[in-house]
């Protein structure tokens, strides 16, 4: 494998395995505190400077809103359990935008004693009304449709509030984590008359960029997690 031609102006001794040159570089930049590489890219300086100010600054924003929104989040999510501590935290699960923010999977303690059990949700640093109002068709039509084999499953939205006041629209937003299974024998039909559903009322709504990576196959459901972007004045799906 060949090494990129920034890593190998910065080796200070030629090594034959790749592993070893990476290693060999990270070497030479502990030992001399970067100043090699920042005196050749001192571009690059900057762009690492403003990556760990906005990690910093993310990371401050998520610890206030989760804290926050706590008691929203125990009621909304597992009503029936007490809601523990975060025990894990899951990053950089989609682009970063707006300042480096991206989404998390938050993992909580949820119990006590023999039945503790963990929980996860979604943490959405973006305006997630639109999203919440899409649960809120979903749940309207399950309403209105007799037959289970029919009827979608709704992901559990929470709308934020930290740092916003009333009537302020909300800028970020928890969901539901909606973990992908496979399909049973048997549930094909169902999945994919779920899915034609999803697809037309999606389209009614007027929503766009919808690709792979904002949907999940949960079993017999096809649940759609990413829909941020309805009532758009494109015609192009």
């Amino acid at each position: 494998a060949t090494l990129s031609p920034m890593l190998a102006a910065l080796m200070p001794t030629a090594t034959t395995a790749t592993r070893g040159r990476y290693q060999a570089f990270v070497a030479a930049q502990w030992a001399d505190g970067y100043q090699a590489m920042f005196t050749r890219f001192p571009v690059l300086a900057r762009l690492l400077s403003l990556a760990l100010v906005q990690w910093a600054n993310m990371v401050a924003e998520f610890l206030a809103r989760a804290a926050h929104d706590r008691a929203a989040l125990a009621s909304t999510f597992c009503p029936t359990e007490v809601l523990g501590a975060i025990t894990r935290v899951a990053v950089t699960l989609s682009d970063a935008h707006a300042g480096g923010r991206s989404v998390m999977k938050v993992t909580f303690a949820t119990g006590s004693g023999a039945g503790a059990n963990e929980m996860s949700v979604a943490y959405k640093p973006r305006p997630s009304e639109m999203e919440a109002a899409f649960s809120d068709v979903l749940g309207w039509l399950n309403a209105r449709t007799p037959s289970a084999a029919q009827q979608h499953r709704v992901p559990r939205m929470l709308c934020g509030s930290y740092g916003l006041a009333d009537g302020q629209p909300t800028d970020y937003g928890w969901m539901e984590w909606i973990a992908a299974e496979p399909m049973a024998d048997g549930e094909q039909a169902a999945y994919h008359w779920r899915l034609g559903s999803l697809m037309g009322l999606y389209r009614a709504l007027g929503g766009i960029d919808l690709h792979i990576e904002n949907a999940v196959g949960a079993g017999a459901y096809p649940v759609l997690i990413a829909v941020e972007c309805l009532v758009h004045t494109s015609s192009q799906p």
